[in-house]
């Protein structure tokens, strides 16, 4: 403990940041989970499974780690939390990757010209970003997922 407590003091103040090993990235993701008062699947946090793509470079090594996750988690319809860990942001440094969306699997929302939403009204902005970009006019459904 005293020899792991010796490096984070370095890199510290070496660097201004640390890296978590793999355990201790693990525990916490599994405390914050736990700890997370809105989350009603959170008594699931001891089978909080992490996949650490903290080493990935590009955005295609991302989308593919994405999607493991999706397959991972669905787990042939046998869900189980499984939470993936890109490169921290650093002090100064642009972002190389963002998730926009606070799920992989989410549904759209589609504000209608009365102000009432069909979909997830949660997802509002984010569909209308996604809309404006991927998909042709008038191609919209009444259950969508969002990308």
């Amino acid at each position: 403990m005293k020899d792991r407590w010796a490096v984070v003091e370095h890199e510290l103040s070496s660097h201004g940041h640390y890296e978590m090993t793999f355990e201790e990235l693990e525990h916490a993701a599994r405390m914050a989970w736990r700890n997370s008062p809105r989350c009603p699947g959170r008594i699931q946090w001891k089978n909080l499974t992490l996949a650490d793509c903290r080493k990935i470079t590009t955005l295609e090594q991302m989308y593919e780690a994405l999607c493991r996750q999706i397959v991972d988690s669905t787990n042939g319809g046998n869900i189980r939390p499984v939470i993936s860990v890109f490169p921290q942001r650093l002090p100064a440094a642009r972002d190389r990757f963002r998730v926009w969306n606070r799920q992989l699997i989410a549904y759209a929302g589609f504000e209608q010209e009365d102000g009432s939403v069909v979909g997830d009204p949660m997802y509002v902005a984010f569909t209308k970003v996604c809309t404006h970009c991927m998909c042709p006019v008038g191609m919209y459904f009444h259950i969508v997922l969002c990308p």
